[in-house]
C-alpha cells in the first residue's frame, strides 16, 4: 500500500496554487515541520491550528516553524476545539478535505507515514464545507504575533490567548465513571470523546486519568486563575469570558458546567474542596488555606 499517495495529491494541489495569485486558506490542527516545508515555497495565507499545550508538548506543533511563517507573511490564529483538515485555494476553486494533518505523518515520504485519505472538492468554497466553522467565532479572533512566540534554548512556547470550547470539558458525569466504562468497554460517543479529550488509552488507571484530567488546557488554566481559592460568581465570570462556543450558552448552561467543574477537580485533586462561605456563597479553595483570610482579601 502506498502512504505517499496523500503527499503526491498535494504537491498537485500546490502546483495549481503556485500558477494563480492565490488566496490559500487551511486548517490543520496539528502542524510540525513537515508542514512547513510543504508550505514554504506558497505565498502567504491564512492557517488555523489547534494550539494545545498538549500539541507542543507532544511534538504534533512545531512552534518554530509557526513563528518562520508568520515572518513571511502568513496570518496564523488557533481554536482549541479543531479537528478540520482543509486545503482551500480560492482562486482555484479547488478544495483537499480529510484526515490528513500538515505533518511528514500525514504526509509521508516514505512508509513510515499514517493512512490517511484526501479527497479533490472542485467548484466549492470553503462556506459551503465548513458551515459550522464559518458559524463560530473563530475568523474574529485575532492573528498569532510572532513576538508572543519565545525561543529559550531548546524550549519554544507561545503565549496564547484563552479560549476555549465546553467541550474541552470531560463529557462523563464523573471520572471514576469514565474509568468504570473503559472497564466494561462501553464505548460510547461520551467516553470516545473524553478518551481523546484526555489522551489515554482504554486501559488507563483511575490516576493516569485524574492525571491527565488536571493536564488539560482548560482545567490547568482554570487552577492558574483559582491561586488559593475563588467564589462561585467570580469563577463563573472567567468561565463566561474564555469560553468561545456557538451558539453562546445560557447564565444556568455556565452555572451548570461550572458546577460539574468543582465536582470534577475535588474529585481528581486531594487539595482543593468546595465550602459555603460568605453568606452561602460556594467557594472551590485550597484545603490548606485560611478560609477567614481568603475570604478577608
Amino acid at each position: 500500500m502506498d502512504l505517499t499517495k496523500t503527499r503526491d495529491i498535494f504537491k498537485n494541489w500546490v502546483v495549481k496554487s503556485l500558477d494563480i495569485d492565490q488566496d490559500l486558506f487551511i486548517c490543520s490542527p496539528f502542524f510540525t515541520k513537515g508542514g512547513y516545508e510543504l508550505l514554504e515555497k506558497l505565498k502567504p495565507g491564512r492557517l488555523f491550528i489547534r494550539g494545545r499545550k498538549r500539541d507542543i508538548q507532544s511534538g504534533s506543533l512545531c512552534l518554530s516553524s509557526i513563528k518562520t511563517l508568520i515572518q513571511k507573511g502568513w496570518e496564523v490564529r488557533t481554536y482549541s476545539s479543531l479537528h478540520a483538515k482543509v486545503y482551500y485555494s480560492f482562486y482555484s476553486n479547488c478544495s483537499l478535505i480529510g484526515s490528513a494533518n500538515m505533518s511528514f505523518s500525514g504526509f509521508p515520504v516514505n512508509e513510515n507515514g499514517n493512512l490517511e485519505i484526501l479527497y479533490c472538492l472542485e467548484n466549492y468554497r470553503p462556506e459551503e464545507v465548513l458551515v459550522k466553522f464559518y458559524e463560530s467565532k473563530i475568523l474574529s479572533l485575532e492573528c498569532i504575533e510572532s513576538e508572543k512566540i519565545e525561543s529559550k534554548g531548546s524550549n519554544t512556547n507561545i503565549a496564547l490567548d484563552s479560549n476555549f470550547s465546553l467541550l474541552e470539558l470531560v463529557q462523563s458525569e464523573s471520572l471514576s465513571e469514565l474509568k468504570r466504562n473503559l472497564e466494561q468497554r462501553n464505548f460510547n460517543n461520551i467516553v470516545m470523546h473524553d478518551i481523546e479529550l484526555l489522551g489515554i488509552s482504554v486501559n488507563a488507571s483511575l490516576g493516569e486519568i485524574k492525571s491527565s484530567f488536571l493536564k488539560t488546557d482548560l482545567i490547568s488554566q482554570f487552577l492558574d486563575f483559582l491561586e488559593d481559592g475563588k467564589k462561585f460568581g467570580v469563577l463563573k465570570k472567567w468561565l463566561m469570558k474564555n469560553v468561545t462556543d456557538e451558539p453562546t450558552p445560557s447564565r444556568r448552561e455556565y452555572s451548570s458546567q461550572l458546577r460539574k467543574v468543582y465536582d470534577l477537580v475535588v474529585e481528581a485533586s486531594t487539595i482543593y474542596e468546595i465550602a459555603v462561605l460568605q453568606k452561602h456563597s460556594e467557594w472551590l479553595i485550597n484545603t490548606k488555606i485560611d478560609r477567614e483570610a481568603l475570604v478577608n482579601r
